[in-house]
This record gives C-alpha cells, sequence and structure tokens, in this order.
C-alpha cells in the first residue's frame, strides 16, 4: 500500500473505531479526540515483533524505548473498529511471541488450576529450584502430579521458563493435559 493510501486508510480507520467514536461523545474526552487532532495525530495500530501499540507512531515509539522485548517496528496499520482504546493512555497487547507472555500465561493458568493451592506458583518463581523443592510438602507434590500432571522440578521450571515452550506452549500443554486425564481410569 502506498504512503498515502495507508495515512488516508489509517484516518478512516480512526473513525470507525468504536473506543474513538465513544471519546467523540464523552464530555471528559471530547477535546482529546477533536477531528483536527486525529487528523494530525492519527491512532493506528504500530506492530513490533512481539507487541502491538494502537496509539499514534509518536507513542509507539515512545512507549517501545523501554520494552526491549517488543522486537523490532515491522508494520503500521488501521485500527480494527474493535481495537480498545484508553482516552488518555497508551495501549498495547503483546503477541503470542512475546515470551513474557508465555511466562504469565503459565503462571496465570497454573495459579487458576491450582485453585487453594495457587501460592505453589508464586513459590516457585520466588525461591531457586533447590529451595522450592526443598520446600514442598508431600501433598502439595501431589497435588502438581494429581492436577497438572508434572513433577515438581518440570513445574518450577515452566513456573520461571514457561517461554521455553514457545508460542502457544500453555495451549498445547492443556490439551496434552486433558488428553492424559481422559485416558485415566477413574479409580471405584
Amino acid at each position: 500500500m502506498e504512503t498515502a493510501e495507508l495515512a488516508e486508510a489509517i484516518v478512516l480507520a480512526a473513525g470507525h473505531n468504536e473506543s474513538i467514536r465513544a471519546f467523540h461523545h464523552s464530555k471528559e474526552w471530547k477535546h482529546l479526540w477533536t477531528t483536527e487532532l486525529i487528523l494530525a495525530h492519527p491512532p493506528m495500530r504500530v506492530v513490533f515483533e512481539h507487541a502491538i501499540v494502537y496509539g499514534t507512531i509518536q507513542d509507539a515509539i515512545s512507549i517501545s524505548r523501554g520494552k526491549k522485548t517488543w522486537g523490532g517496528l515491522i508494520d503500521l496499520q488501521p485500527l480494527k473498529p474493535d481495537d480498545e482504546l484508553h482516552p488518555c493512555r497508551i495501549t498495547y497487547s503483546l503477541r503470542d511471541t512475546n515470551r513474557l507472555r508465555q511466562k504469565w500465561e503459565f503462571r496465570d493458568n497454573f495459579k487458576l488450576w491450582l485453585g487453594p493451592n495457587r501460592s505453589l506458583v508464586n513459590e516457585a518463581v520466588r525461591l531457586g529450584k533447590k529451595d522450592f523443592l526443598g520446600s514442598l510438602k508431600p501433598e502439595q507434590v501431589e497435588v502438581l502430579r494429581r492436577v497438572l500432571d508434572l513433577a515438581a522440578d518440570r513445574f518450577w521450571m515452566l513456573c520461571r521458563n514457561g517461554d521455553s515452550e514457545g508460542p502457544g506452549g500453555i495451549f498445547r500443554f492443556r490439551r496434552r493435559l486433558e488428553e492424559r486425564q481422559k485416558r485415566r481410569v477413574p479409580v471405584r
């Protein structure tokens, strides 16, 4: 797409974005989201290797300076109608290739699945491997085996390095876990 065509598409898409439309109708924010300001500094999708910023190119470059895990700038795109923006803050999303997101996905899902034993995730992140394994009670080791089908050392590693499983790793883990649980014969 030519630069002029892209600029036109970006401005046009901003006018169709639901968040921006809401800002136009807000007493509190409409002065920040005037047509003139949008034409001068159009909000867009600024796509980095591992993140997407929803804002102006200036906002994206500014915030990316402190985000070494985002990688390089790869594309500028018009906003989608349902891209959520904040009226006065820069918003962004981490792409599935972002290593930090991959770690969070494992930790968040483990906490959800472990329920009352969720503190094991924080302990695994906080403690070194030897200290974590030494602090576990036999019933906690059994919970990890029963709920996650993991040995304690593997649980510790995934809590700290979920990114080692790559993009979509938590989804593959969940699929394997569900398949294993289906194969188990219930004890009567």
